[in-house]
């Protein structure tokens, strides 16, 4: 009587198939891990531009404008703007995306606006909602925004 011989284990077919589902997988879920990634990196953004819209006005409480000081000193606010505030996430909080500047003229007392630019070399250099800003109205602004219709459309995706 002669025993059969089977042999265990998967055919080529069988890890060809695998390795397609693996693929088609990966293909659906890393743009969508890496849109997440994006969102939360821009939610930290607008986070700090709270922050230093905040400090902003905390200043401007203290002086009556948002140049300079109001003492004999006459301190710029630019060189008085917390390092805490001059980056996006905030320290600890992983790699530097943002770098948040402060932008006022010299002799307007009361206008100013905040900036956050995407560093350059940084994961969100090439982010299609570009640069997030806010002024001394609370109005928000994109720039270099790409990849929109229209400014409402990235307005709605980018500041929420």
């Amino acid at each position: 009587m002669k025993h059969k011989k089977y042999q265990s284990g998967f055919t080529l077919i069988e890890v060809m198939i695998v390795v397609v589902i693996i693929a088609v997988l990966s293909s659906i879920a890393y743009p969508s891990y890496k849109e997440s990634v994006a969102r939360s990196r821009r939610a930290e953004a607008r986070v700090v531009l709270t922050a230093a819209q905040q400090w902003m006005e905390r200043f401007y409480t203290e002086n009556f404008r948002y140049d300079r000081t109001s003492d004999a000193s006459e301190q710029a606010v630019t060189t008085l703007f917390p390092d805490r505030l001059k980056k996006a996430p905030a320290e600890g909080s992983g790699a530097e995306q943002y770098v948040i500047s402060v932008i006022v003229t010299n002799g307007v007392r009361d206008k100013y606006e905040v900036r956050a630019t995407r560093k350059s070399g940084s994961s969100m250099a090439n982010d299609r909602c570009g640069d997030f800003e806010i002024d001394h109205l609370g109005r928000k602004r994109l720039l270099n925004t790409s990849g929109f219709s229209s400014t409402s459309a990235a307005m709605d995706t980018c500041w929420k």
